[in-house]
């Protein structure tokens, strides 16, 4: 398998596990709910690792200055909370290591 190819997998495997949490998360177990966001972790740090993009999250903020958001710098997808990495492009979001 090619680095393309597996980091396409990755990316596939978390759209899938994202649609089913977003549909059915509110049935699920605590069991079943960890696993799924552990195996959606383990890929984003393996598309982290395979894309190698590096991002941090910049602070956006509304005219009035009382909303806020995070905007990834690589791919410009925006999140009310920051991760260790996006969960749009797979960016490792934490910094020098």
């Amino acid at each position: 398998m090619t680095k393309a190819e597996a980091l396409n997998s990755f990316e596939e495997e978390n759209k899938d596990f994202e649609k089913i949490f977003e549909r059915y998360g509110y049935q699920m177990t605590i069991e079943e709910v960890s696993a799924v966001t552990e195996t959606i972790e383990r890929n984003k740090v393996a598309i982290s690792a395979l894309s190698e993009n590096k991002g941090e999250w910049i602070n956006s903020y509304d005219e009035d200055g009382k909303t806020g958001w995070y905007e990834c710098s690589c791919c410009h997808s925006e999140r009310a909370f920051n991760t260790n990495f996006c969960p749009d492009c797979g960016a490792d979001m934490r910094g020098e290591e």
